[in-house]
């Protein structure tokens, strides 16, 4: 099956459907993301958001004012996953494992624009936003440009005498993952996800708005 008609199963006018067994049900990014809507006095509500189903999908909320929070923030749960997956799998692969180098590879910010692009594209289509005749064509070329980043990446890791297998394995190994598992995985390298507001009166998932904050060990962006 290619991917485009894995997408197509799960699309409908609602959002995303949910995927995964009645005994793991969970939110991937449960306990890391955290409503960055601005407050008075130059400050974030800062509390945690909590994953809560919808009819076909789920969606990350802020807490409640009597919770802690604003209740005023929410975000399509699927596409921040996905967008965090992406950002999450490649920094382990450079970094998460004794021997990697200390410097990154020259070219992530490439491909975590063009992930942003395709996760921003998907979005799009979703919410019923752009034709199929429109979408399959620019989804084919991200992924195209994806792909040859990751294979250059790849090429990179090997030239710096990376254990290539090993890196390969924890790829492969990740969809094979309970939801504890991807969730633990994901604290060693996150301290928190932060989701700020969306423009005012656009219904799209804006991949920007979405800031992970990594941990100072794990090289790259610097935890804040």
């Amino acid at each position: 099956m290619t991917v485009t008609e894995l997408l197509e199963g799960h699309r409908h006018p609602g959002g995303w459907k949910r995927t995964g067994t009645s005994q793991d049900i969970g939110y991937l990014l449960t306990g890391l993301v955290r409503c960055g809507r601005p407050l008075g006095g130059g400050q974030n509500c800062g509390a945690s958001m909590h994953g809560h189903p919808t009819k076909m999908s789920y969606e990350y909320r802020c807490r409640p004012a009597l919770d802690g929070g604003c209740g005023r923030l929410s975000r399509q749960g699927p596409a921040v996953d996905n967008l965090i997956t992406q950002y999450v799998l490649p920094r382990f692969e450079e970094h998460g494992a004794p021997g990697l180098p200390l410097t990154p590879w020259p070219d992530t910010h490439k491909l975590e624009i063009s992930e942003q692009r395709k996760a921003a594209l998907q979005e799009q289509w979703y919410a019923g936003e752009i034709s199929d005749s429109r979408y399959f064509p620019r989804l084919a070329q991200e992924e195209t440009e994806i792909k040859r980043l990751v294979n250059e990446q790849q090429a990179w890791l090997i030239r710096c005498h990376l254990g290539a297998g090993e890196r390969m394995d924890t790829r492969a190994r990740w969809d094979g993952l309970s939801m504890s598992e991807k969730r633990e995985f994901l604290s060693h390298l996150l301290v928190s996800v932060i989701i700020q507001p969306g423009t005012k009166g656009s219904h799209r998932f804006e991949p920007a708005r979405v800031i992970p904050v990594w941990r100072a060990t794990v090289g790259g962006s610097p935890a804040a």
